[in-house]
Protein backbone atom coordinates (compact mmCIF):
# COMPACT_ATOMS: atom_id res chain seq x y z
CA UNK A 1 0.00 0.00 0.00
CA UNK A 2 1.51 3.21 -0.80
CA UNK A 3 2.05 5.95 1.79
CA UNK A 4 2.17 9.92 1.35
CA UNK A 5 5.03 9.74 3.31
CA UNK A 6 7.45 6.75 2.06
CA UNK A 7 6.38 6.05 -0.96
CA UNK A 8 5.49 1.84 -1.12
CA UNK A 9 6.94 1.86 2.32
CA UNK A 10 4.39 1.01 4.98
CA UNK A 11 4.50 3.16 8.16
CA UNK A 12 4.82 0.89 11.70
CA UNK A 13 6.93 3.32 13.21
CA UNK A 14 6.28 7.05 13.92
CA UNK A 15 10.47 7.57 14.69
CA UNK A 16 13.64 5.57 14.40
CA UNK A 17 16.42 7.01 16.98
CA UNK A 18 19.94 6.83 15.32
CA UNK A 19 22.63 7.35 18.12
CA UNK A 20 25.93 6.62 20.14
CA UNK A 21 25.29 3.85 22.26
CA UNK A 22 27.90 5.71 24.49
CA UNK A 23 24.66 8.13 24.71
CA UNK A 24 22.15 5.97 25.74
CA UNK A 25 22.08 5.99 29.54
CA UNK A 26 22.38 9.93 29.68
CA UNK A 27 20.07 10.94 27.79
CA UNK A 28 18.56 8.36 24.75
CA UNK A 29 16.91 5.85 27.21
CA UNK A 30 14.87 8.62 28.89
CA UNK A 31 14.02 10.66 25.52
CA UNK A 32 12.65 7.53 24.16
CA UNK A 33 10.52 6.35 27.09
CA UNK A 34 9.11 10.16 27.51
CA UNK A 35 8.77 9.49 23.66
CA UNK A 36 6.20 6.68 24.40
CA UNK A 37 4.80 8.09 26.97
CA UNK A 38 3.58 10.75 24.13
CA UNK A 39 2.19 7.85 22.52
CA UNK A 40 4.58 8.01 19.72
CA UNK A 41 5.87 4.46 17.98
CA UNK A 42 9.40 4.51 18.52
CA UNK A 43 11.78 1.78 16.90
CA UNK A 44 14.65 1.54 19.11
CA UNK A 45 17.70 -1.29 19.41
CA UNK A 46 17.12 -1.68 23.21
CA UNK A 47 13.33 -2.39 22.62
CA UNK A 48 13.34 -3.74 19.40
CA UNK A 49 16.76 -6.32 19.14
CA UNK A 50 16.77 -9.22 20.65
CA UNK A 51 19.08 -12.18 20.88
CA UNK A 52 19.80 -14.05 17.95
CA UNK A 53 18.52 -11.49 15.24
CA UNK A 54 20.09 -10.78 12.71
CA UNK A 55 21.33 -7.00 13.72
CA UNK A 56 21.10 -5.23 10.17
CA UNK A 57 17.81 -7.02 8.87
CA UNK A 58 16.31 -5.78 12.11
CA UNK A 59 17.48 -1.82 11.80
CA UNK A 60 16.86 -1.75 7.99
CA UNK A 61 13.19 -2.55 8.28
CA UNK A 62 12.75 -0.24 11.35
CA UNK A 63 14.82 2.44 9.38
CA UNK A 64 12.69 1.48 6.48
CA UNK A 65 9.48 1.51 8.41
CA UNK A 66 9.49 4.90 10.33
CA UNK A 67 8.29 8.03 9.22
CA UNK A 68 11.33 10.09 11.08
CA UNK A 69 14.54 9.23 11.82
CA UNK A 70 15.53 11.18 15.36
CA UNK A 71 19.91 11.87 14.94
CA UNK A 72 21.58 12.58 18.89
CA UNK A 73 24.32 14.25 17.35
CA UNK A 74 27.14 14.07 19.79
CA UNK A 75 30.54 13.41 20.43
CA UNK A 76 30.41 9.72 20.80
CA UNK A 77 27.68 9.75 17.76
CA UNK A 78 30.87 11.71 15.45
CA UNK A 79 33.62 8.66 16.22
CA UNK A 80 31.27 6.00 15.55
CA UNK A 81 31.09 4.56 11.79
CA UNK A 82 27.93 2.38 12.75
CA UNK A 83 25.09 5.64 13.37
CA UNK A 84 26.98 6.74 10.81
CA UNK A 85 25.83 3.68 8.06
CA UNK A 86 22.19 4.40 10.05
CA UNK A 87 22.50 8.63 9.23
CA UNK A 88 23.45 7.43 5.78
CA UNK A 89 20.11 5.46 5.60
CA UNK A 90 18.09 8.00 6.00
CA UNK A 91 19.77 10.20 4.38
CA UNK A 92 18.94 8.60 1.07
CA UNK A 93 15.63 8.03 2.04
CA UNK A 94 15.12 11.74 2.35
CA UNK A 95 16.44 12.15 -0.73
CA UNK A 96 14.23 9.80 -2.34
CA UNK A 97 11.14 10.60 -1.23
CA UNK A 98 11.67 14.52 -1.36
CA UNK A 99 10.36 15.15 2.36
CA UNK A 100 11.68 15.92 5.17
CA UNK A 101 13.07 12.63 7.20
CA UNK A 102 15.70 13.78 9.92
CA UNK A 103 14.82 15.32 12.81
CA UNK A 104 18.08 16.35 14.32
CA UNK A 105 18.99 16.81 17.73
CA UNK A 106 22.07 18.40 19.46
CA UNK A 107 23.50 16.61 22.48
CA UNK A 108 26.09 18.52 24.29
CA UNK A 109 27.72 19.97 20.64
CA UNK A 110 27.84 23.26 19.49
CA UNK A 111 27.34 24.46 15.91
CA UNK A 112 30.95 24.45 15.49
CA UNK A 113 31.28 21.11 15.81
CA UNK A 114 28.38 19.92 14.31
CA UNK A 115 29.51 21.58 11.41
CA UNK A 116 32.78 19.66 11.19
CA UNK A 117 30.99 16.53 10.72
CA UNK A 118 28.07 17.56 8.60
CA UNK A 119 27.73 21.12 6.85
CA UNK A 120 24.70 20.46 5.74
CA UNK A 121 23.12 18.83 9.11
CA UNK A 122 24.62 22.22 10.66
CA UNK A 123 22.75 24.35 8.17
CA UNK A 124 19.47 22.26 9.64
CA UNK A 125 17.38 24.23 12.87
CA UNK A 126 17.99 21.24 15.48
CA UNK A 127 16.34 20.60 19.06
CA UNK A 128 18.94 20.38 21.74
CA UNK A 129 19.21 18.42 25.00
CA UNK A 130 20.30 21.48 26.92
CA UNK A 131 16.58 23.10 26.48
CA UNK A 132 15.39 19.83 28.09
CA UNK A 133 13.91 16.23 27.51
CA UNK A 134 10.77 17.71 27.43
CA UNK A 135 11.22 20.27 24.74
CA UNK A 136 12.61 18.02 22.67
CA UNK A 137 9.59 15.44 22.81
CA UNK A 138 7.07 18.31 22.12
CA UNK A 139 9.18 19.23 19.00
CA UNK A 140 9.96 15.96 17.93
CA UNK A 141 5.65 15.32 18.63
CA UNK A 142 4.96 18.28 16.58
CA UNK A 143 6.52 17.31 13.70
CA UNK A 144 5.49 14.12 14.19
CA UNK A 145 1.29 14.93 14.47
CA UNK A 146 0.96 16.81 11.21
CA UNK A 147 -0.69 15.02 8.58
CA UNK A 148 0.92 16.69 5.96
CA UNK A 149 5.01 18.23 6.62
CA UNK A 150 4.72 21.50 7.54
CA UNK A 151 5.34 24.54 5.43
CA UNK A 152 5.65 26.10 8.61
CA UNK A 153 8.41 27.65 10.51
CA UNK A 154 10.00 24.78 12.30
CA UNK A 155 13.25 23.67 14.68
CA UNK A 156 13.60 21.11 11.84
CA UNK A 157 13.67 23.03 8.98
CA UNK A 158 16.46 24.82 6.74
CA UNK A 159 17.85 28.42 8.21
CA UNK A 160 16.84 29.70 5.57
CA UNK A 161 13.36 30.13 7.35
CA UNK A 162 15.00 31.33 10.55
CA UNK A 163 12.64 33.56 11.84
CA UNK A 164 11.93 34.94 14.68
CA UNK A 165 11.08 32.22 17.30
CA UNK A 166 13.95 30.75 16.33
CA UNK A 167 16.28 33.97 16.90
CA UNK A 168 14.30 33.88 20.65
CA UNK A 169 15.32 30.27 20.69
CA UNK A 170 18.95 30.95 20.00
CA UNK A 171 19.06 33.66 22.36
CA UNK A 172 17.62 31.94 25.53
CA UNK A 173 19.75 28.93 24.25
CA UNK A 174 23.08 31.48 24.59
CA UNK A 175 21.29 32.53 28.15
CA UNK A 176 21.88 36.10 26.73
CA UNK A 177 19.60 38.34 29.05
CA UNK A 178 20.46 41.04 27.28
CA UNK A 179 20.04 40.36 23.83
CA UNK A 180 16.71 39.22 25.06
CA UNK A 181 16.06 42.63 26.61
CA UNK A 182 16.97 43.99 23.17
CA UNK A 183 14.98 41.65 21.31
CA UNK A 184 11.87 42.20 22.80
CA UNK A 185 12.30 46.27 23.20
CA UNK A 186 12.71 45.81 19.26
CA UNK A 187 9.66 43.65 18.42
CA UNK A 188 7.09 45.55 20.83
CA UNK A 189 8.01 49.11 20.45
CA UNK A 190 5.70 49.91 17.61
CA UNK A 191 2.95 48.06 18.54
CA UNK A 192 0.76 50.32 20.55
CA UNK A 193 1.02 52.86 17.72
CA UNK A 194 0.26 50.54 15.30
CA UNK A 195 -2.95 49.37 17.01
CA UNK A 196 -3.74 53.13 17.40
CA UNK A 197 -3.77 53.26 13.65
CA UNK A 198 -5.37 50.07 13.48
CA UNK A 199 -8.34 51.61 15.53
CA UNK A 200 -8.66 54.61 13.48
CA UNK A 201 -8.33 53.38 10.05
CA UNK A 202 -10.59 50.24 10.36
CA UNK A 203 -11.39 49.16 14.08
CA UNK A 204 -14.64 51.81 15.05
CA UNK A 205 -16.05 50.94 11.55
CA UNK A 206 -15.53 47.63 11.99
CA UNK A 207 -16.92 47.86 15.62
CA UNK A 208 -19.88 49.69 14.45
CA UNK A 209 -20.70 46.96 11.96
CA UNK A 210 -20.40 43.90 13.71
CA UNK A 211 -20.46 40.31 13.15
CA UNK A 212 -18.23 39.05 10.78
CA UNK A 213 -16.27 42.69 10.16
CA UNK A 214 -15.26 42.92 13.64
CA UNK A 215 -14.25 39.41 13.98
CA UNK A 216 -11.81 39.89 10.82
CA UNK A 217 -10.69 43.40 12.21
CA UNK A 218 -10.30 41.87 15.47
CA UNK A 219 -7.94 39.19 13.71
CA UNK A 220 -5.57 41.79 12.22
CA UNK A 221 -5.26 43.22 15.94
CA UNK A 222 -4.17 40.25 16.72
CA UNK A 223 -1.75 39.71 14.18
CA UNK A 224 -0.59 43.16 14.99
CA UNK A 225 0.19 42.07 18.35
CA UNK A 226 2.25 38.50 17.53
CA UNK A 227 5.58 39.82 17.59
CA UNK A 228 5.59 41.28 21.13
CA UNK A 229 3.76 37.61 21.92
CA UNK A 230 6.54 35.57 20.16
CA UNK A 231 8.85 35.94 22.95
CA UNK A 232 6.51 34.62 25.83
CA UNK A 233 5.43 31.63 23.32
CA UNK A 234 9.33 30.81 23.06
CA UNK A 235 10.12 31.00 26.68
CA UNK A 236 7.61 28.77 27.66
CA UNK A 237 8.42 26.24 25.04
CA UNK A 238 11.48 26.41 26.54
CA UNK A 239 10.61 26.29 30.44
CA UNK A 240 12.96 29.10 31.09
CA UNK A 241 10.81 31.00 33.90
CA UNK A 242 13.35 34.26 33.64
CA UNK A 243 13.13 34.83 30.12
CA UNK A 244 9.08 34.24 30.21
CA UNK A 245 8.93 36.79 33.18
CA UNK A 246 11.25 39.05 30.95
CA UNK A 247 8.47 39.46 28.35
CA UNK A 248 5.58 41.24 29.49
CA UNK A 249 6.18 44.56 29.14
CA UNK A 250 4.00 44.77 26.25
CA UNK A 251 1.22 42.68 28.14
CA UNK A 252 1.23 45.06 30.88
CA UNK A 253 1.51 47.99 28.40
CA UNK A 254 -1.36 46.25 26.45
CA UNK A 255 -3.24 46.59 29.91
CA UNK A 256 -3.15 50.07 30.01
CA UNK A 257 -3.63 51.10 26.59
CA UNK A 258 -7.06 52.00 26.55
CA UNK A 259 -5.80 55.41 28.29
CA UNK A 260 -4.34 56.36 25.02
CA UNK A 261 -6.67 54.90 22.85
CA UNK A 262 -8.94 58.28 22.66
CA UNK A 263 -12.73 58.88 21.72
CA UNK A 264 -14.61 55.76 20.35
CA UNK A 265 -16.39 52.37 20.30
CA UNK A 266 -15.14 50.76 23.82
CA UNK A 267 -15.01 47.88 21.51
CA UNK A 268 -11.93 49.34 19.69
CA UNK A 269 -10.32 51.44 23.10
CA UNK A 270 -10.33 48.09 25.12
CA UNK A 271 -8.38 46.14 22.29
CA UNK A 272 -5.38 45.97 24.35
CA UNK A 273 -6.59 43.94 27.50
CA UNK A 274 -8.95 42.12 24.58
CA UNK A 275 -5.44 40.89 23.46
CA UNK A 276 -4.63 39.75 27.03
CA UNK A 277 -7.09 36.76 26.31
CA UNK A 278 -5.23 36.00 23.00
CA UNK A 279 -1.88 35.77 24.71
CA UNK A 280 -2.88 34.40 27.87
CA UNK A 281 -4.69 31.73 26.20
CA UNK A 282 -2.62 30.62 23.39
CA UNK A 283 0.48 30.99 26.20
CA UNK A 284 -0.72 28.67 28.46
CA UNK A 285 -2.13 26.26 25.82
CA UNK A 286 2.08 25.82 25.27
CA UNK A 287 3.13 25.13 28.68
CA UNK A 288 0.04 22.45 29.61
CA UNK A 289 1.14 20.47 26.28
CA UNK A 290 4.04 20.34 28.37
CA UNK A 291 2.99 19.65 30.71
CA UNK A 292 4.37 22.66 32.70
CA UNK A 293 1.71 22.98 35.61
CA UNK A 294 3.63 25.11 37.82
CA UNK A 295 4.26 27.84 35.31
CA UNK A 296 0.08 28.19 34.54
CA UNK A 297 -0.09 28.34 38.57
CA UNK A 298 2.77 31.35 38.31
CA UNK A 299 0.72 33.07 35.27
CA UNK A 300 -2.36 33.35 37.02
CA UNK A 301 -0.79 35.37 40.07
CA UNK A 302 1.10 37.55 37.88
CA UNK A 303 0.45 41.22 38.81
CA UNK A 304 -1.03 43.38 35.85
CA UNK A 305 -1.82 47.03 36.20
CA UNK A 306 -5.91 47.67 36.46
CA UNK A 307 -7.74 51.24 36.97
CA UNK A 308 -9.54 49.07 39.38
CA UNK A 309 -8.54 47.15 42.81
CA UNK A 310 -5.69 49.69 43.92
CA UNK A 311 -4.57 50.25 40.43
CA UNK A 312 -3.62 46.53 39.65
CA UNK A 313 -4.93 42.54 39.66
CA UNK A 314 -3.26 39.15 39.35
CA UNK A 315 -3.84 37.78 35.59
CA UNK A 316 -6.63 35.47 37.45
CA UNK A 317 -8.63 38.72 38.18
CA UNK A 318 -8.87 40.48 34.98
CA UNK A 319 -11.65 38.89 32.82
CA UNK A 320 -10.38 40.29 30.07
CA UNK A 321 -7.57 37.76 29.65
CA UNK A 322 -10.76 34.64 30.19
CA UNK A 323 -13.38 35.88 27.66
CA UNK A 324 -13.58 36.42 24.00
CA UNK A 325 -12.64 39.81 23.06
CA UNK A 326 -16.35 42.18 23.22
CA UNK A 327 -18.52 41.57 20.63
CA UNK A 328 -17.80 37.26 19.68
CA UNK A 329 -20.05 35.18 20.48
CA UNK A 330 -19.37 31.71 21.67
CA UNK A 331 -19.62 29.11 19.26
CA UNK A 332 -20.74 25.93 21.88
CA UNK A 333 -19.63 23.77 18.65
CA UNK A 334 -16.27 25.23 18.19
CA UNK A 335 -15.55 27.81 21.91
CA UNK A 336 -11.90 28.51 20.62
CA UNK A 337 -12.75 29.39 16.90
CA UNK A 338 -11.16 32.72 17.71
CA UNK A 339 -7.78 31.77 18.45
CA UNK A 340 -8.05 28.43 16.36
CA UNK A 341 -7.74 31.42 13.58
CA UNK A 342 -5.20 33.62 15.56
CA UNK A 343 -3.06 30.17 15.37
CA UNK A 344 -2.70 30.34 11.38
CA UNK A 345 -1.08 33.29 11.12
CA UNK A 346 2.54 32.34 10.07
CA UNK A 347 4.35 34.11 12.42
CA UNK A 348 3.75 31.61 15.08
CA UNK A 349 2.33 28.12 13.08
CA UNK A 350 5.26 26.37 14.43
CA UNK A 351 4.29 26.38 17.95
CA UNK A 352 0.78 24.71 16.93
CA UNK A 353 1.36 21.03 15.01
CA UNK A 354 -2.66 21.14 14.42
CA UNK A 355 -5.78 22.92 15.37
CA UNK A 356 -7.09 19.53 16.68
CA UNK A 357 -3.92 19.63 19.30
CA UNK A 358 -4.40 22.75 20.00
CA UNK A 359 -7.69 22.96 20.51
CA UNK A 360 -7.50 19.80 23.42
CA UNK A 361 -4.47 22.10 24.86
CA UNK A 362 -6.76 25.30 25.50
CA UNK A 363 -9.62 23.07 27.01
CA UNK A 364 -6.86 21.74 29.02
CA UNK A 365 -5.30 25.38 30.24
CA UNK A 366 -8.85 26.88 30.55
CA UNK A 367 -9.41 23.61 33.23
CA UNK A 368 -6.29 24.16 35.10
CA UNK A 369 -6.94 27.95 35.40
CA UNK A 370 -10.67 27.32 36.42
CA UNK A 371 -9.28 24.55 39.11
CA UNK A 372 -6.39 27.60 40.14
CA UNK A 373 -9.81 30.18 40.63
CA UNK A 374 -11.32 27.27 42.59
CA UNK A 375 -8.80 26.86 45.09
CA UNK A 376 -8.53 30.61 45.46
CA UNK A 377 -12.46 30.74 45.87
CA UNK A 378 -12.27 28.09 48.35
CA UNK A 379 -9.60 29.82 50.55
CA UNK A 380 -11.32 33.01 50.41
CA UNK A 381 -14.22 33.85 53.04
CA UNK A 382 -16.77 35.21 51.25
CA UNK A 383 -16.33 32.71 48.42
CA UNK A 384 -16.31 30.04 50.24
CA UNK A 385 -19.58 30.42 52.17
CA UNK A 386 -21.19 31.64 48.84
CA UNK A 387 -19.64 27.72 47.43
CA UNK A 388 -20.95 25.91 50.59
CA UNK A 389 -24.36 27.67 50.16
CA UNK A 390 -24.99 27.24 46.66
CA UNK A 391 -25.27 30.76 46.03
CA UNK A 392 -24.27 32.36 42.54
CA UNK A 393 -20.64 32.85 41.99
CA UNK A 394 -19.44 35.65 39.81
CA UNK A 395 -16.60 34.02 37.73
CA UNK A 396 -13.52 35.70 36.32
CA UNK A 397 -12.46 32.22 34.27
CA UNK A 398 -15.50 31.47 31.67
CA UNK A 399 -15.15 27.31 32.41
CA UNK A 400 -15.45 26.47 28.45
CA UNK A 401 -14.44 22.84 30.05
CA UNK A 402 -18.04 22.34 30.77
CA UNK A 403 -18.38 22.41 26.99
CA UNK A 404 -17.26 19.30 26.65
CA UNK A 405 -18.00 16.19 25.64
CA UNK A 406 -17.42 13.01 28.88
CA UNK A 407 -15.41 10.81 27.23
CA UNK A 408 -12.81 14.21 25.67
CA UNK A 409 -13.23 15.47 29.28
CA UNK A 410 -12.50 12.08 30.50
CA UNK A 411 -9.07 11.80 28.62
CA UNK A 412 -7.88 15.08 29.23
CA UNK A 413 -8.15 14.60 32.63
CA UNK A 414 -6.66 11.42 32.52
CA UNK A 415 -3.76 13.02 30.91
CA UNK A 416 -3.28 15.97 33.08
CA UNK A 417 -3.91 14.42 36.71
CA UNK A 418 -3.69 10.60 36.64
CA UNK A 419 -5.51 9.86 39.50
CA UNK A 420 -7.33 11.61 41.88
CA UNK A 421 -4.23 12.18 43.88
CA UNK A 422 -3.00 14.41 41.10
CA UNK A 423 -6.23 16.36 41.12
CA UNK A 424 -6.26 17.12 44.64
CA UNK A 425 -2.18 17.86 44.58
CA UNK A 426 -2.84 20.49 42.11
CA UNK A 427 -6.06 22.38 43.98
CA UNK A 428 -4.36 21.99 47.62
CA UNK A 429 -1.10 20.99 47.36
CA UNK A 430 -0.27 20.32 51.10
CA UNK A 431 -3.54 18.16 50.89
CA UNK A 432 -1.64 14.43 50.78
CA UNK A 433 -5.19 12.44 51.31
CA UNK A 434 -8.08 12.01 49.45
CA UNK A 435 -11.00 13.84 51.02
CA UNK A 436 -14.45 14.30 50.98
CA UNK A 437 -15.14 17.32 51.78
CA UNK A 438 -12.77 18.60 48.26
CA UNK A 439 -15.05 16.43 46.33
CA UNK A 440 -18.16 18.39 48.18
CA UNK A 441 -16.06 21.42 47.03
CA UNK A 442 -15.84 20.81 43.75
CA UNK A 443 -19.17 19.22 42.92
CA UNK A 444 -20.72 22.77 44.03
CA UNK A 445 -18.05 24.28 41.88
CA UNK A 446 -18.97 22.07 39.25
CA UNK A 447 -22.50 22.96 39.40
CA UNK A 448 -21.92 26.75 40.01
CA UNK A 449 -19.55 26.40 36.62
CA UNK A 450 -22.78 24.97 34.37
CA UNK A 451 -24.72 27.06 35.81
CA UNK A 452 -22.65 30.04 33.54
CA UNK A 453 -23.85 27.98 30.31
CA UNK A 454 -27.20 27.33 31.47
CA UNK A 455 -28.31 31.21 31.80
CA UNK A 456 -28.86 31.20 28.27
CA UNK A 457 -31.19 28.56 26.50
CA UNK A 458 -29.45 28.78 23.44
CA UNK A 459 -26.40 26.40 25.31
CA UNK A 460 -27.80 22.64 25.93
CA UNK A 461 -25.37 21.03 28.65
CA UNK A 462 -27.29 17.75 29.46
CA UNK A 463 -23.96 15.48 29.23
CA UNK A 464 -22.17 18.30 31.74
CA UNK A 465 -23.19 16.01 34.42
CA UNK A 466 -21.68 13.56 33.39
CA UNK A 467 -18.07 15.20 33.25
CA UNK A 468 -16.24 13.21 36.08
CA UNK A 469 -12.38 13.99 37.41
CA UNK A 470 -10.37 11.00 38.24
CA UNK A 471 -11.64 9.19 41.05
CA UNK A 472 -14.53 11.71 41.61
CA UNK A 473 -17.24 9.98 43.67
CA UNK A 474 -20.73 10.34 43.21
CA UNK A 475 -21.85 12.28 46.14
CA UNK A 476 -25.71 12.14 46.87
CA UNK A 477 -27.55 15.11 48.30
CA UNK A 478 -27.05 14.42 51.58
CA UNK A 479 -23.15 14.51 51.46
CA UNK A 480 -22.89 17.69 49.67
Amino acid sequence: MKNKYLGNFKVEYDVFICHASEDKKSFVEPLVGKLRDSNLKVWYDGFELKLGDNLREKIDYGLANSRYGVVILSKSFFKKEWPKTELDALVARQNNVGKKVILPVWHEVEAEEVGKFSPILASKLAARSSDGIDAVVAQVFDVCSEKELPNTLSVFQDKGKYGLREQCLDIIRQDDLIAWRKLIDEVTEPIPEQLKKWKQDKGDMAAQKGGKDWEDTLLEAGNICLPGFIPIFSAVETGKKNYWKESFGLIRRLAVLKDEMGGGFISTINIGNYMLYVVGRLGMSIAVGLKLFDLIDEWMILKMPNELRNGEVSWLQNRSAHYPPGGLQVDIKEPFKFLLKISEFELIKGFFPNQKRLANNLLMSNLLASMVEFRVCCQTTNCNKALMKREQLVFDVLPYWCLAKPEEFRSLTLNLFGDSDGVIKFVFPQMSAISVRFWQYWQHWQEACVGVWMQSSRYDLFNARFLKLPGQPDLKDDDV
